[in-house]
């Protein structure tokens, strides 16, 4: 898991913890109410606490390359979420599908919604 100091950085914007063979997102993690960028691909992430949905100025959320099983219905909540990266997890058909229909609009919309491609900046 990440630093636990980490989660005392109530200023921070983007962090990105990929390519560290994490196992484990601390729900603290929504107490990063300023984060902009979360980047953790690559690692060995099972889930995402359903406190993301806390991370009201959250605009970017990558975690392609996990071993994500579930997605937290919390992440509807992300109204300024503009990318979303599941590429390359563990999620069935019948998970994103529901998952596709509580997506907030703008990700849809922009394209900016990526579970099965791998995402080109």
């Amino acid at each position: 898991s990440l630093n636990p100091e980490i989660y005392k950085l109530n200023s921070l914007k983007s962090l990105d913890a990929s390519k560290n063979r994490i196992r484990y997102l601390d729900g603290r993690v929504g107490n990063l109410s300023k984060l902009v960028k979360l980047c953790m691909s690559k690692n060995h992430l099972r889930s995402i606490p359903e406190e993301i949905g806390k991370l009201q100025q959250l605009q970017n959320l990558e975690v392609s390359r996990n071993c994500l099983e579930s997605i937290p219905e919390s992440l509807k909540n992300l109204q300024n979420l503009k990318r979303l990266d599941l590429f390359q997890n563990c999620l069935n058909s019948t998970q994103m599908e529901r998952f596709i229909l509580n997506l907030p609009s703008p990700l849809l919309k922009d394209g900016a919604f990526f579970p099965w491609a791998e995402v080109v900046a």
